[in-house]
């Protein structure tokens, strides 16, 4: 696993795979014995995921909830480290099941979140207000740390929420925006998934 670069933070607490995992982190609760290959569901377990996904649409308060520019990043503002990482990626489950449901690849969720930068407006509002750059920017949420959460759940959201099977297998397609051979527009490339999602954070 590579080594990520995190502003004012240092590296990635080494309990996040523990964190992040089936056991502690929660996506679907699946019943029990709960299925080895979430690719391979039976019939009556994907009518059961679809109805899981229909009861939380109704419940989903809304995009503004899980806005990365509104989201509190002072890590102190949590009772504990593990709550931090584990708040972040909850907010990415809500996101990722949001755009499953909205009808759109994983492949576009992967692209829109790199694409995202949590800090930017706190950027803009530093310019406007210089003196108070240190304050603003330790409240946003840093974006290496964002994105280094994401690599580590982004497996489990692939198989878990769109029930595809992840595999590294082409060179930072997304990160390094090249698409040559259509991995992002479908196409005969369009089951690669990526190696390297976050390629812009090391991990």
């Amino acid at each position: 696993m590579r080594q990520t670069t995190q502003a004012g933070s240092g590296a990635l607490p080494e309990a996040i795979n523990k964190w992040l995992s089936a056991d502690t982190l929660q996506i679907y609760p699946w019943p029990r014995p709960r299925p080895t290959d979430l690719t391979q569901l039976s019939e009556a377990m994907r009518r059961w995921k679809q109805q899981q996904d229909t009861a939380e649409t109704t419940r989903d308060v809304g995009a503004d909830a899980d806005d990365w520019q509104d989201w509190a990043g002072n890590a102190s503002f949590y009772e504990s480290t593990h709550r931090f990482y584990s708040c972040i990626a909850s907010s990415f489950v809500v996101r990722a099941k949001r755009a499953f449901k909205a009808g759109k690849p994983w492949t576009d969720f992967v692209r829109a979140e790199l694409q995202e930068d949590s800090e930017s407006e706190a950027r803009l509002t530093a310019l406007k207000t210089p003196k108070m750059r240190e304050v603003i920017m330790e409240e946003a949420l840093n974006n290496d740390i964002r994105l280094a959460v994401f690599e580590v759940l982004a497996p489990r959201l692939c198989a878990e929420v769109w029930l595809e099977p992840y595999s590294r297998t082409l060179d930072d397609a997304l990160s390094t925006g090249d698409d040559e051979d259509g991995v992002l527009g479908g196409g005969a490339k369009q089951d690669s998934k990526l190696e390297g999602l976050m390629g812009n954070v090391t991990l």
